[in-house]
């Protein structure tokens, strides 16, 4: 299970309860006693600063501390109650009911996951208090406007009990949710005390009982990233870094003598260079629309029989219509034969 004793949302730390120890005997607070859940094993040497003293502190200085607001010196720190979804796996399917019994069982969905955090707000005054829940609302906004979607939720996901040092603790038990966004609050549920309720915000400081959501829209607990690969990349001789090429001095232009060839033709991929489309040619022109040889007729069986001109013959004929050679016309010829 994931703990609620540190969290921190892009880069700064929101919940520390070690941190809120120290405080709350330096800063002070109404609390009687710090019931929130703690371990004893992460100390400020886990994270790799030095001691906890107080929020205006020159060595280990809070994050919500600011120079020019005195009141950030007033706030003590969160106290975590209860976080809620961080032990749900978050995967889910549908099953769709048979006409004839059963079901189908659909494939299986990654949902985003869903963390409710329940807290206490503290300080010494009511302005410190009040200037504490200013200092979460702004710090949990992280990145998520614009174009980025979320940020990093860094947690832990137990206590361990032996003590370790810094890079194995964190890289046994620290987790990672990514693309976390801020989704509703954080809203005040509850308050306790009078210290504000009188207008003597000097003598003493309300308890606020707050709440917030938040939705990691990636929603697995990721380790540290290992290293799987580290290779000192070569140097020249006068230090600076080698730069590798391909080809032998002289085939084509450029600064380095080995560099990749340009090539002429890369630009024909490119989607936004279009060459220009070739004309389409035109319909041919029709110069003759029934061209073909006369058809065999009665004219010209006879007179391949009449033998060549000047020949004797009996009886003329007229000779059958025939179509011409080109064109559409038609034309009659009779051929005479005469006796000597």
């Amino acid at each position: 299970m994931a703990t609620e004793w540190y969290m921190s949302y892009g880069g700064v730390e929101v919940v520390n309860h070690s941190r809120l120890t120290t405080y709350l005997e330096t800063v002070g607070s109404p609390l009687d006693d710090f019931s929130g859940c703690g371990c004893p094993s992460f100390t400020n040497a886990v994270l790799e600063v030095l001691p906890y003293t107080t929020p205006d502190s020159a060595a280990s200085p809070a994050p919500w501390y600011d120079a020019d607001v005195p009141e950030s010196v007033e706030f003590a720190g969160l106290m975590v109650l209860q976080v809620d979804g961080l032990d749900d796996y978050p995967v889910q399917r549908t099953v769709t009911g048979g006409i004839s019994g059963g079901g189908a069982i659909g494939p299986a969905r990654a949902l985003p996951r869903t963390i409710t955090v329940t807290a206490l707000v503290l300080g010494s005054t009511c302005c410190g208090v009040d200037y504490g829940l200013h200092w979460l609302g702004q710090v949990l906004q992280g990145c998520g406007s614009g174009e980025c979607d979320g940020d990093c939720l860094t947690l832990y996901n137990c206590c361990p009990g032996a003590n370790l040092d810094a890079a194995t603790f964190n890289g046994r038990h620290r987790r990672t949710l990514r693309r976390v966004a801020l989704v509703e609050g954080p809203r005040v549920t509850a308050r306790a005390g009078n210290g504000c309720g009188t207008g003597e915000c000097q003598t003493g400081a309300d308890i606020l009982t707050i709440e917030w959501v938040m939705t990691a829209a990636v929603p697995w607990l990721w380790t540290d990233p290992m290293l799987v690969l580290e290779v000192t990349p070569p140097m020249d001789l006068d230090g600076s870094c080698v730069e590798w090429c391909v080809h032998p001095p002289g085939e084509c232009p450029g600064g380095c003598r080995f560099a990749e060839c340009p090539d002429p033709t890369a630009a024909c991929a490119d989607p936004r260079c279009k060459p220009s489309t070739p004309p389409l040619p035109g319909a041919p022109l029709s110069t003759c629309s029934a061209c073909h040889s006369p058809p065999s007729g009665p004219a010209t069986r006879w007179a391949s029989a009449a033998g060549p001109p000047g020949a004797r013959t009996s009886r003329s004929s007229r000779s059958g219509q025939g179509r011409a050679t080109c064109g559409t016309s038609r034309s009659r010829s009779t051929s005479t034969a005469t006796r000597p």
